[in-house]
């Protein structure tokens, strides 16, 4: 099983339970998780590549959302408005990704075939 597996279906889990944005700061996602804050951050930049989400963060001076590549570096997670939050939204990939996922929480069902 991928490392963190339980940090992207609950994550992703959560999110599909909201219909619009959803504001997240990734070092409370870490403590809650307890894993590094380097890796809320990379999955979430991988997962707005392959178009599961959509990550922005608020900038005043546009007064808009600017999505995440439009952010100089990783400053995404960093900005004067919205600090080290992050906004995000599941989109239709992300869902059909989520389907592929397995609850970690759950036992698995089944037994071992034992080796030849």
């Amino acid at each position: 099983m991928k490392p963190y597996a339980k940090f992207d279906y609950e994550f992703l889990s959560r999110l599909e339970k909201y219909s619009d944005v959803y504001m997240y700061h990734p070092h409370q996602l870490a403590n809650e998780f307890k894993i590094p804050g380097d890796y809320i951050c990379q999955t979430l930049i991988e997962w707005a590549q392959q178009g599961f989400i959509s990550l922005t963060a608020w900038d005043n001076d546009l007064f808009r959302e600017r999505h995440w590549h439009e952010w100089p570096g990783n400053k995404v997670f960093n900005t004067p408005w919205d600090h080290t939050g992050v906004r995000v939204r599941i989109l239709a990939p992300g869902r059909r990704y989520l389907e592929t996922l397995t609850d970690p929480s759950k036992p698995v069902v089944g037994f071992k075939v034992p080796a030849k």
